[in-house]
């Protein structure tokens, strides 16, 4: 959830309530005036269980900010605050873009970085995995995580200067992708599968089969 808000008799309050390396940060209810308020008691308490025997950082100013002169320190930041913020799904596909993107551009500041340098890297390598068989969904969830990188601040979503006066990978087209049904076995087949699995099992295929419920589930 992040940083709420809730409407109440005296006004409206903010809170933060957040799932960190599977343990829940949350305020004691919706008690801050200022969503700023909120998120700096989140910032400390993220901070707080992260490195419990350091004493808490102020952040940066953007003119102290590396992230300005350094595309890989861009990246960096946007990697740690991913870690701290989102799913390990988001921050694993976060990773695999860096290592992709990172070595292309390191000897750039993310000011230098043009849509025209940006859309030859992606046409590059969108051939490449053309040529091998592969589709180009690795090249879009670039753009995608590229365009979320360059806005800074990522706290900020509704209003706020952004960093950069250019989003230079919000400039380039996705690339089209075809998608194929996903295989889906006949009833005659589960019931094979059925038959060959042992009690335990047999219970949970049978299940599956008749609620259509995913196995997380």
């Amino acid at each position: 959830m992040g940083v709420y808000k809730k409407k109440l008799k005296k006004g409206i309050r903010w809170g933060y309530d957040k799932m960190i390396n599977r343990t829940r940060l949350r305020s004691p209810g919706a008690i801050f005036r200022t969503r700023e308020e909120a998120e700096e008691a989140e910032r400390i308490a993220i901070w707080n269980l992260l490195y419990p025997n350091q004493e808490v950082t102020q952040p940066k100013t953007e003119e102290e900010s590396p992230i300005l002169g350094s595309f890989p320190a861009l990246c960096e930041e946007r990697y740690r605050w991913v870690q701290n913020h989102r799913s390990a799904k988001y921050l694993e596909d976060h990773r695999q873009i860096f290592r992709k993107v990172v070595p292309v551009f390191e000897k750039y500041s993310p000011l230098e970085i043009t849509p025209e340098m940006v859309e030859s890297f992606l046409e590059e390598w969108a051939a490449e995995l053309l040529e091998r068989g592969k589709d180009r969904y690795l090249p879009n969830l670039c753009i995608r995580i590229m365009q979320a990188t360059y806005n800074h601040p990522w706290g900020k979503r509704r209003g706020g200067n952004r960093t950069f006066p250019r989003n230079p990978w919000a400039e380039v087209e996705f690339f089209s992708v075809e998608k194929t049904a996903k295989y889906v076995p006949s009833r005659e087949i589960i019931n094979k599968v059925v038959m060959a699995a042992d009690p335990e099992e047999k219970v949970l295929i049978i299940f599956l089969r008749d609620t259509g419920a995913r196995i997380n589930e």
